[in-house]
């Protein structure tokens, strides 16, 4: 089982759950892909299925962050997920197809997510950070702030 380690961190506590989260849903991948059956399979497609869409939904809120921020690199970044999303799309068509993709995929889950925390995501913390510490410019701000940050994971993540 992958495990979460604190130098994943992006220093950002909403983004770093989320990431966590992804973790989990590789390791649910692993655990269903470890047997073949047609139950096993049936649990590879549910957790795919789950990972696809929470994984847009994180793009998404990410990229609303660094928005807000005035991230001088979003479209570059914004391009980077869409090529993941592209490249997890190609691993369900040929999971549809009827290839066995789960091995190949947890590896390249893996090494992407590593490789887009420690290098991409580290490039918007600093200046997200600082735009939620604006957010929260005198103690009686934080409400306003924690409103602002729980509205938008609301909005992504129901």
């Amino acid at each position: 089982m992958w495990q979460w380690e604190a130098k994943y961190s992006v220093g950002i506590e909403v983004i770093d759950h989320q990431h966590k989260q992804l973790i989990e849903y590789i390791n649910e991948l692993s655990i269903a892909g470890a047997y073949k059956s047609f139950e096993n399979r049936q649990r590879v497609q549910d957790v795919l299925a789950k990972l696809v869409d929470y994984t847009i939904s994180h793009f998404s809120f990410e990229e609303e962050l660094m928005e807000e921020a005035g991230y001088d690199m979003l479209e570059p970044h914004i391009k980077v997920h869409e090529a993941f999303i592209d490249r997890v799309a190609f691993f369900k068509q040929r999971f549809e197809d009827g290839e066995d993709i789960t091995k190949q995929l947890i590896s390249d889950l893996q090494m992407w997510l590593i490789n887009h925390i420690q290098r991409d995501d580290a490039d918007y913390k600093h200046i997200v950070q600082k735009a939620l510490l604006k957010k929260n410019i005198a103690p009686n701000e934080k409400a306003k702030k924690d409103k602002w940050l729980s509205s938008l994971v609301k909005k992504f993540f129901g």
